[in-house]
């Protein structure tokens, strides 16, 4: 059966008229981003969100700065994240792993799945081509993250020679100012600009040496930021359920 862009989105974002104005509103955005309120069918969104209420096994990820390294990042356990001194740590969360041992067909994990392939499929891909001008080719990488209290990932940019754009979905199920976690990127010139995470947004941003951005701090009373990122590009074969994010720098 072929799958069809109505089958996950709103069609409210699939008009002629909306994807010429999406178009317009990513050349002239001075981040090359666009954002889509609204943007999942609310059944897919749904069936979506259960990944992160039990069906999916999220475990802690820790990272810190390291220039010895090529990438420029290095993945550590909490103990050695907690020692290193404050300027070196990167990123603080939790990250899918997979499917719960006992339900390895579980309804949120299958939903996942299936958003994954239809990512990979011709319908999603000439959608972002006409809006950003870039063909995304596949799915290069993805990442599942719950980003809790106190949770934070510092100035990066994503670079990778193989990815071209990045998609980030917000699943969760509210946000408010006090939360925190907001999405903020940095212009070369100087400006910054923070995006909420308001449920089922989806941020759309053309990855290069200059998409610098950061996920700010959660703060301590706010619920678990959900946060669902597909990297767009040449396929990497055998793509593990997490990657590192490219070449993290300050």
């Amino acid at each position: 059966m072929k799958t069809r862009l109505d089958d996950w989105i709103d069609p409210r974002h699939l008009s002629e008229t909306a994807i010429a104005a999406a178009a317009a509103r990513f050349a002239a955005d001075p981040y090359q981003t666009i954002w889509f309120d609204n943007f999942l069918l609310e059944p897919r969104l749904e069936a979506l969100r259960a990944l992160y209420e039990g069906d999916g096994v999220f475990g802690p990820w820790f990272g810190l700065f390291d220039p010895t390294t090529e990438a420029r990042l290095r993945f550590v356990d909490a103990e050695e994240f907690a020692a290193a001194p404050d300027e070196r740590r990167f990123e603080q969360e939790t990250v899918l792993t997979g499917a719960p041992p006992t339900r390895p067909l579980a309804h949120g994990y299958i939903v996942h799945q299936q958003f994954l392939s239809f990512c990979r499929k011709e319908p999603l891909r000439r959608f972002l081509e006409r809006i950003t001008g870039c063909d995304p080719i596949s799915v290069h990488s993805f990442q599942s993250r719950i980003t809790g209290p106190g949770h934070y990932v510092r100035p990066h940019n994503d670079s990778d020679s193989r990815r071209r754009l990045c998609l980030i979905l917000y699943p969760g199920r509210a946000w408010s100012p006090n939360h925190g976690g907001l999405f903020q990127q940095f212009h070369p010139d100087g400006r910054t600009r923070r995006l909420e995470p308001q449920p089922n947004r989806l941020v759309v941003f053309r990855v290069s040496t200059d998409s610098l951005h950061e996920v700010e701090p959660v703060a301590a009373e706010a619920p678990p930021r959900w946060g669902y990122t597909v990297w767009m590009g040449e396929p990497t074969d055998g793509a593990a359920v997490r990657e590192t994010p490219g070449q993290g720098q300050r």
